[in-house]
């Protein structure tokens, strides 16, 4: 991942590893591990939202949990859920996915903008949203007009 940034005489003297991902249940097994000797709480909605936005990527599935567990354990009871881990990681929650479509599919155009860009808008950092500028909603009103034909 990072390996453009050694230099090349390094490099040279290297061998390069490629790991595929690991399987759910190898992933799910170690996180329990992890997550009874941290003393973390997640609901099975939460175990699963991090699996399957990890995709078999250990050190990630370790890094969103220890993110989402720092920002938002003092939460309710405490309990990591999906929506905490969507929060955290910045991914669209499926629900917000399926309205958007729904209204692509379904809704007349303006509606279907309207929703598109209210969800767009809502997981884009304010650095993105700041530099997409009026390019970033020319190329989502041109999205969903592919999307309707």
């Amino acid at each position: 991942m990072y390996v453009n940034k050694i230099i090349p005489a390094i490099q040279s003297r290297c061998t390069r590893f490629r790991f595929s991902p690991l399987e759910t249940d190898q992933v799910q097994k170690r996180l329990n591990y992890v997550i009874a000797n941290e003393g973390c709480k997640i609901t099975p909605d939460g175990m699963t939202a991090l699996l399957k936005l990890t995709r078999g990527d250990m050190r990630r599935a370790l890094s969103v949990l220890q993110a989402t567990h720092a920002a938002y354990s003092d939460e309710g009871d405490g309990r990591i859920d999906d929506e905490a881990v969507y929060n955290c990681t910045g991914n669209p929650r499926p629900a917000d996915v399926r309205a958007m479509v729904q209204s692509m599919m379904k809704s007349e155009f303006t509606t279907a903008y309207n929703i598109f860009q209210a969800i767009t808008w809502m997981y884009a950092s304010s650095t993105t949203a700041g530099a997409q500028g009026h390019s970033g909603r020319h190329h989502q009103q041109r999205v969903i007009c592919e999307w309707r034909r």
